[in-house]
C-alpha cells in the first residue's frame, strides 16, 4: 500500500499543489512514444539517418535526434510538429483515463505539464469543468483565477512557435526568462509541485528543477516547500539526490517495478484518489467524478461489508440496512458522483451491489438514478416484505412516499427465489394475523402476493406454480382481510395498501382471532414449509425476530 505523506495531503487539502505532468501521465490512452515518433519521423524526411543510425549515435539522446531533424528540415519546426500531430491524433476519449479523471478531482488550481497534447484540457471540457488553457505570453497576463489553469510549459502543438521540441529549443528554455517560467516562479510560492508520468533520468525535470531551485535562492525558507515525484518503483540512490533538493519520492510500486501499461495508469490513479479522498478535495465546483479507481474501491469495499454483515442480515439482505452510506469515503463519494459516460454501466452495477447496506436515503437516492433492473426491483420487493418490528415497517412507509417511478420498479420481474420468500413470509403473515394480531405488515404483503398472482412480478420456469400459490394464499388471507380480494395493483403504481390498512386498523381496535378452516391451515404450514425447502439453496438462515406483542398499528403517513 502506497504511503502518502502527511504534508502532501495538507497541501492537496488546501490548494497549495501544482500537479507537474509529463508523458507518463497518458499511459492508459496507448499515445505513441518519443522513440516511434522520431522513428517514423526519420522515414518520412528525405536524406535522413535511420533512427537505429542516430540512436546509435548520439547515446539514445531523443533531444539531439529531434535537432538533426530539425536541422535536415532547413530549420523548420514544421515538419516534427506535422508528425507530431499525426501521431498523436486520437478519437480516444481522455474519460476513459483514471489518472485525468482523478486529476480533476484533485482540484488542483493550476496544472503544468510538458505535454503537447490537449487531453488534459479535453478531459476538462468534457466533463464541463471551467479551464484555461496557457500557452501564449498573452494567456499569462490574462489567465482567469477563478477556473483551472493548464499551463503547457514546453507549448503547445495549435501554437508551433511554442514547441519545445529540439536540443537548441530547450537550452533556451533554460535561461529561465520567459514569460512561462517567470508564471511558474510566482505561481511556486508558498505551494509544492507534485511530478508524475516522469522517470527518474528524465532530463527535463532534473535541470526545470535545478534551475528553478537556483532562481529561488532569494526566496525565503518558509515559502520553499518540499516538492514530491511521483515514481513506480523505488531507487535509493536517486531518491538521495533527489532529497538534497527539496523533492522527496513517493513510491508506487515498493515491491518491483511495474512493466504493464493498464497496471501503471492503475496504480497512479488509485493514488490520486486516495489523495483527494482524504484531502477532501473535489472538482470544480464541488463535484465528484466516478472513475474507474474509485469503483475498484468502492467494490472493495463492498466486498469486505459482505464478509463481515452478511451472516448477520439474513435472508434475503434487507435493503436500507444502513451499513455503508454517504460517511464512507468510497461509498460516499461514489453516491454523489457525476458520471461520465464510460462508467456510466460500471457505476450502476456498483451503486446496485450496494443497494442492500445502504440506509434509506442513500437507497432512494439511487434508485431515483439507476435504470431499471432486477436487482433494484428485488432490493425493494424484499424492503416491503420485511416485516416483524417497526423499524422494518417504519423504513417501508417512507419508501412507498419516497419513490415516484414506480413504473421503473416494477418494470423487471424478480427470481423464483425472492417470489418464494414473499409467499412464505405471507404464508406466515397469515397465521399470525388470523391468530395473534393485527399489524400493517400484511398490507405490502399482499399487494406483492396481488403482483405474483397477476404475473406480472415474476419470470421463469416457476412462474405458472407460483401465481397459484399466490392465489390460493390470497382466498386465505380474505378471510380474515376481505379487501384483499380486491387488489388489483397496477404496474406503474405504488403498493396499494388504504383499503386493507383500514381494515387492518379497526381489527387492532377491537381484535379477536379469525377461526381458518382446518385446510386453510394445514395448506399455510404446508406452502410455509415447502417454500422453506425450496428457497434454501445458498441461502442464510434469518435470525428469528423478538417475540410479538399485541400490535398497536402504525398510522400510515
Amino acid at each position: 500500500m502506497v504511503v502518502i505523506p502527511e504534508e502532501l495531503i495538507t497541501l492537496a487539502a488546501d490548494k497549495r499543489l501544482i500537479p507537474f505532468l509529463g508523458a507518463g501521465f497518458s499511459d492508459s490512452l496507448n499515445l505513441p512514444t518519443w522513440e516511434s515518433m522520431l522513428r517514423a519521423l526519420c522515414t518520412s524526411i528525405e536524406g535522413s539517418l535511420s533512427f537505429d543510425e542516430l540512436r546509435q549515435a548520439t547515446g539514445n539522446d531523443y533531444l539531439q535526434i529531434a535537432e538533426y531533424l530539425y536541422l535536415k528540415c532547413d530549420r523548420h519546426i514544421g515538419p516534427i510538429r506535422h508528425q507530431l500531430e499525426r501521431s498523436l491524433s486520437s478519437h480516444i476519449s481522455p474519460l476513459v483515463s483514471d489518472p485525468h479523471l482523478e486529476l480533476a478531482n484533485l482540484g488542483a488550481p493550476q496544472i503544468y505539464t510538458t505535454n503537447y497534447d490537449d487531453l488534459i484540457e479535453e478531459t476538462y471540457r468534457r466533463l464541463a469543468l471551467p479551464v484555461s488553457v496557457v500557452v501564449l505570453p498573452k494567456h499569462v497576463a490574462l489567465a482567469h483565477t477563478d477556473r483551472t489553469q493548464i499551463v503547457k510549459y514546453h507549448g503547445d502543438l495549435q501554437h508551433e512557435q511554442t514547441l519545445v521540441l529540439t536540443e537548441s529549443a530547450y537550452y533556451k528554455r533554460l535561461d529561465f526568462e520567459s514569460p512561462m517560467d517567470l508564471k511558474f516562479r510566482s505561481d511556486l510560492l508558498g505551494k509544492s509541485v507534485l511530478f508524475m508520468g516522469y522517470s527518474f533520468r528524465d532530463v527535463n525535470i532534473r535541470i526545470v528543477w535545478f534551475k528553478l531551485m537556483e532562481m529561488m535562492r532569494d526566496i525565503p525558507e518558509a515559502d520553499r516547500r518540499p516538492s514530491y515525484i511521483v515514481r513506480l518503483e523505488s531507487n535509493a540512490a536517486l531518491e538521495e539526490l533527489y532529497s538534497a533538493v527539496g523533492l522527496k519520492t513517493v513510491v508506487l510500486s515498493p515491491d518491483g517495478p511495474v512493466k504493464d501499461r493498464a497496471d501503471r495508469a492503475r496504480l497512479l490513479a488509485d493514488f490520486l484518489l486516495e489523495l483527494s479522498t482524504r484531502a477532501g478535495t473535489r472538482a470544480s465546483g464541488g463535484q465528484v467524478i466516478a472513475s474507474g479507481a474509485l469503483l475498484r474501491a468502492v467494490e472493495t469495499q463492498i466486498q469486505e461489508t459482505e464478509r463481515i454483515f452478511s451472516p448477520f442480515l439474513g435472508e434475503p439482505r434487507l435493503g436500507g440496512a444502513g451499513i455503508l452510506g454517504a460517511r464512507d469515503k468510497y461509498v460516499g463519494k461514489l453516491l454523489s458522483a457525476v458520471i461520465p459516460e464510460p462508467h456510466v454501466s460500471a457505476t450502476h452495477q456498483a451503486l446496485e451491489k450496494a443497494m442492500p447496506y445502504l440506509g434509506m436515503d442513500d437507497f432512494v437516492s439511487i434508485a431515483r438514478r439507476i435504470p431499471a433492473s432486477r436487482t433494484l426491483t428485488e432490493n425493494v420487493v424484499r424492503m416491503l416484505a420485511a416485516g416483524g418490528h417497526e423499524e422494518a415497517r417504519s423504513t417501508k412507509r417512507r419508501l412507498v412516499h419516497s419513490l415516484s417511478d414506480w413504473s421503473k420498479i416494477w418494470s423487471c420481474p424478480v427470481g423464483s427465489k425472492t417470489a418464494d420468500f414473499v409467499l412464505r413470509a405471507f404464508a406466515k403473515e397469515i397465521t399470525y394475523q388470523s391468530q395473534q394480531g393485527a399489524d400493517e405488515d400484511i398490507a405490502y404483503l399482499a399487494d406483492l402476493v396481488a403482483r405474483i398472482s397477476q404475473g406480472d412480478l415474476v419470470d421463469g420456469s416457476k412462474v405458472d406454480a407460483l401465481r397459484g400459490e399466490a392465489a390460493e394464499l390470497l382466498g386465505i388471507a380474505r378471510l380474515v382481510y376481505p379487501s384483499i380480494g380486491d387488489l388489483q395493483p397496477a404496474r406503474d403504481a405504488p403498493p396499494q395498501l388504504s383499503s386493507v390498512l383500514q381494515e387492518v386498523s379497526q381489527r387492532a381496535t377491537a381484535f379477536a382471532p379469525v377461526e381458518l378452516p382446518r385446510a386453510a391451515l394445514d395448506s399455510l404450514r404446508m406452502k410455509e414449509l415447502r417454500l422453506n425447502i425450496d428457497g434454501r439453496e445458498g441461502v442464510r438462515a434469518r435470525p428469528q425476530p423478538a417475540p410479538r406483542r399485541r400490535p398497536s398499528v402504525a398510522r400510515p403517513s
